[in-house]
């Protein structure tokens, strides 16, 4: 058998790893939908492996193929799937149409569509799995309605579109922050987070037919629920936020939310909650007591992207939070 990579992305999140056709397929049936699996005939090599997070509304995972086999085709999938192509390719018919996914070019799958795929030996792929009702849903968060249109994505993404670029960025971003630590997937406020970001990303970064429906206008909010969602954010900021509790704090579509704290307060509800988290981080900080980690402060409070959060903290409060522990620690200020 051939030894998988040493730095394979969310090796420590395994499903399946070995040359059994079955098995093989109900694995990937998990992160799909109920798929067939066919090893190349005369039989050659097979070996799949498999390792992935499941989140309430999403999968992110890595799936390596060796030998060449055929997935599908499926009729019709019910979900939308980024992926992204580390080594190899991935050659997909899409509604009868041939296309290629490599390490230069991307490619997304939409719900209703039939896609079959052959992946070329010794490929490697990360892939981001959406349910179509999780999307439908932040949509009609967003418009304050749920008359939506069948969401379709661009299947080959424009790699110069500073839009793509981010939202890949974004997504190699959690990847590797679930390389380095698990402890984020065990608190639900930063879960809630990351799955707000990517399924926001998803939307606003991958060119779909829903682009003027998402900028149609809706009845305004105004400093009154700013205020409102102001101080559920503060008293509810360790707990899982989405724009969708915000939309029924208001009953206001969440354009209609985002412009009216533009327009009171020059930021975003969910700057406002980074905010509010990052002082609430500093606290829990200052409170500290014997073996406790900002790493999972951080994730505690909802934060999601370590760095980020290392950076934003600085910026807040003139020393990294490492730095808070550190003085904490040197000091003996532990809450006993």
């Amino acid at each position: 058998m051939k030894q998988q990579p040493q730095n394979i992305s969310l090796a420590d999140y395994p499903l399946i790893s070995g040359s059994d056709i079955e098995l093989s397929r109900k694995a990937l049936s998990r992160i799909f939908n109920p798929v067939s699996l066919e090893a190349e005939k005369p039989a050659k090599h097979f070996h799949f492996s498999a390792r992935g997070v499941q989140l309430p509304h999403l999968w992110i995972s890595s799936l390596s193929y060796e030998g060449r086999s055929t997935l599908g085709p499926v009729d019709p999938v019910d979900y939308h799937a980024f992926q992204v192509i580390p080594s190899g390719e991935l050659r997909f018919t899409i509604d009868g149409q041939q296309m290629t996914a490599n390490t230069t070019q991307p490619l997304m799958v939409s719900n209703g569509q039939q896609v079959q795929l052959q992946p070329a030996d010794n490929s490697h792929c990360l892939s981001l799995v959406v349910k179509d009702e999780a999307l439908r849903d932040v949509i009609s968060t967003w418009l304050g309605h749920s008359k939506i249109p069948p969401i379709e994505f661009q299947k080959q993404l424009d790699m110069k579109n500073p839009a793509v670029i981010s939202f890949l960025s974004y997504f190699h971003t959690i990847v590797e922050d679930l390389d380095r630590s698990a402890a984020l997937l065990q608190m639900p406020a930063a879960v809630a987070s990351l799955e707000n970001m990517l399924l926001t990303y998803m939307l606003c970064g991958l060119e779909n037919n829903l682009g003027d429906c998402l900028n149609t206008t809706s009845a305004e909010a105004g400093n009154v629920q700013v205020r409102e969602i102001e101080e559920y954010l503060e008293a509810n900021s360790t707990k899982p936020i989405t724009m969708k509790l915000l939309t029924q704090v208001t009953g206001h579509s969440g354009r209609s939310i985002y412009r009216a704290f533009h327009r009171y307060r020059d930021c975003t509800p969910m700057e406002f909650l980074r905010n509010v988290r990052l002082r609430l981080v500093r606290k829990k900080i200052l409170q500290a007591t014997p073996g406790s980690m900002v790493t999972n402060i951080a994730y505690e409070c909802g934060f999601t992207h370590l760095g980020r959060f290392a950076e934003e903290y600085k910026r807040s409060f003139g020393e990294r939070p490492s730095e808070t522990m550190q003085r904490v620690k040197k000091e003996g200020h532990f809450r006993r």
